[in-house]
């Protein structure tokens, strides 16, 4: 039985995802207030490009948590989409939101590199033979409407490769 004390990095990785996507519901409020797209390139190829150095400072192999951070947006993306379904659907338009670039995307950048430090203290942890109790850490953790199942095991393959590189 995993005990609240088991997988202390693994368990702050998995909160701060939550918190990440609670966050790009909130970018999502933002974006669908301001009628702005979802998903645009220029600005997430510069967010990969950021991470992606804040990673190699942290001692991470090249490109190492490139997938990771792919997925992290794309999830994102997808979670975005479908608020703005509910709220074209509900015709919701009084949406309050924090500003974008000053508040929501410098919290996000800052959670994402907490994770990837959690990563690297979590090197112990994130082993094949404990995935059973990291799957039932990550369902308590993140809530169902930011992944699906399948989407939670592609996160903690991902989670084993960048293991991998440090």
């Amino acid at each position: 039985m995993v005990q609240e004390t088991d997988f202390p990095h693994c368990r702050k990785i998995f909160s701060d995802i939550q918190k990440r996507f609670e966050l790009a519901e909130q970018v999502a409020a933002y974006k669908h207030k301001y009628q702005m797209p979802i998903y645009a390139p220029n600005v997430e190829s510069k967010i990969i490009a950021e991470l992606e150095s804040a990673a190699l400072a942290l001692n991470f192999e090249q490109n190492s948590v490139t997938p990771f951070i792919l997925f992290l947006m794309a999830i994102s993306v997808q979670r975005q989409e479908a608020l703005f379904k509910i709220w074209a659907d509900t015709n919701n338009t009084n949406l309050e939101t924090p500003d974008l670039e000053h508040t929501l995307r410098p919290q996000i950048k800052a959670l994402t590199l907490n994770i990837l430090k959690q990563i690297k203290s979590a090197k112990d942890e994130l082993k094949a033979e404990n995935k059973l109790a990291l799957e039932k850490i990550m369902t308590r953790n993140i809530h169902p409407d930011n992944m699906s199942d399948s989407n939670k095991a592609q996160l903690l393959n991902l989670l084993f490769n960048i293991k991998e590189s440090i």
